[in-house]
């Protein structure tokens, strides 16, 4: 692959306004990321990655500056706000408007990127009128007292008392149904990526930037990095996720209890984390 680099002026101005010093930490995150994709081997490669860092360090502006460097380089990069989507109960809708949007420059260029995107668009309304399997769990164990592995083997077994067979086998057929749109939508997102790389054979992987996630609500947020990991997670992409992880586990505890343990829970999601350093605090403390 061969590594698109700017001029000096350019970077100075993607970069103007970095009272922080960011510009190091961003171009360190770019770096290793492209790194990492061209030592992938013959696969295409994913990732999640944590930009982590306390309220106020810098990250939207880290963020934002490293979406810009990355576009001028000529990647495709999907932004999304996910404070400023915290009022929906769907994710995958909201992050499909902005694929679809951020793709926009790709589409006039590539039937086939244009229809891509339409399907991965069309497949996450659907799955977003689906309820998530954590919340089929939670509920399941809310009215039921179990959940959905538990309750297969039930009714395998004919122990289910017929009064909850009915529900139980809705909950069920759900589930099964949100497994088959999960693998349809992941085959219309690698097909969205072999469109990219034949248009633009230097233009992988996808760089999808989410900021803002731990100012959300937990039920949303939660439920966006479930999707993250389930749905949306696919070879040639990868996702850069700003949080600040000490307040998002706190977060995440409203959901599942104060003894719950938060941090080890967002491990699951985050094969990387990147920690902002401190800034120098003579320029903090002027800024």
């Amino acid at each position: 692959m061969i590594r698109n680099t700017l001029s000096d002026d350019e970077r100075s101005e993607i970069w103007t306004g970095d009272n922080l010093d960011r510009q190091r930490s961003g171009l360190d995150i770019i770096e290793y990321l492209l790194g990492r994709y061209e030592r992938r081997g013959p696969d295409k490669d994913s990732l999640v990655m944590n930009i982590n860092g306390e309220w106020g360090a810098g990250k939207s502006f880290t963020l934002a500056k490293l979406c810009a460097e990355l576009k001028k380089r000529g990647f495709p990069v999907v932004f999304f706000d996910a404070w400023a989507n915290d009022y929906s109960d769907q994710p995958l809708m909201a992050f499909a408007a902005a694929l679809d949007n951020d793709l926009q420059p790709f589409m006039p260029k590539s039937e086939a990127i244009k229809e891509a995107v339409g399907r991965v668009g069309e497949k996450a309304m659907i799955l977003a009128k689906n309820v998530a399997q954590t919340y089929i769990d939670q509920q399941l164990q809310k009215y039921l007292g179990t959940n959905s592995t538990d309750l297969k083997e039930l009714l395998s077994n004919g122990e289910t008392p017929a009064e909850i067979s009915k529900i139980a086998e809705d909950f069920l057929l759900q589930h099964g149904a949100r497994k088959t749109l999960i693998e349809l939508f992941h085959q219309d997102m690698s097909r969205l990526v072999t469109a990219i790389e034949k248009e633009r054979p230097n233009g992988l992987p996808i760089f999808v930037v989410i900021d803002e996630l731990d100012r959300c609500r937990p039920n949303f947020a939660v439920e966006f990095l479930e999707a993250i990991k389930h749905v949306l997670q696919v070879e040639g992409v990868y996702f850069l996720v700003a949080t600040d992880a000490a307040q998002l586990a706190e977060s995440i505890k409203a959901i599942y209890g104060l003894n719950f343990d938060g941090r080890g829970y967002l491990k699951r999601f985050f094969e990387v984390e990147y920690r902002l350093p401190d800034p120098n605090y003579a320029n903090f403390a002027k800024f």
